[in-house]
């Protein structure tokens, strides 16, 4: 996973963006300002919910999922997605974390 600065953000703080390389799919369009509060998902299907709506992501669109933690191991599962995603943390906690994950490719 690579890292590359992005700078700024309005609190200081350094935003990093990581390429994930991925493969092909079937999309749909899906709005760029979506944002999914993962909390509200149930714990047992989360991962694959998720995971289903970042799938139907068109290249150029994202999703925002806002967490109570860093979403380390879901950023783990998307590098396996067919397709290629970015992912940028908007806003590292320490209440709530804030990760746009943009489809960048098929």
């Amino acid at each position: 996973m690579s890292e590359r600065p992005n700078p700024g953000r309005e609190d200081g703080r350094d935003q990093t963006r990581h390429s994930l390389p991925v493969h092909s799919h079937a999309l749909h369009d899906t709005s760029q300002d979506a944002v999914l509060d993962v909390q509200a998902i149930p714990h047992f299907v989360r991962h694959a919910a998720i995971l289903g709506a970042l799938s139907s992501l068109n290249p150029g669109f994202s999703l925002t999922i806002k967490a109570s933690h860093l979403p380390a191991p879901l950023l783990a599962q998307v590098d396996r997605l067919p397709g290629a995603f970015d992912y940028e943390v908007l806003q590292d906690g320490p209440e709530f974390w804030f990760v746009r994950i943009t489809r960048t490719a098929l």
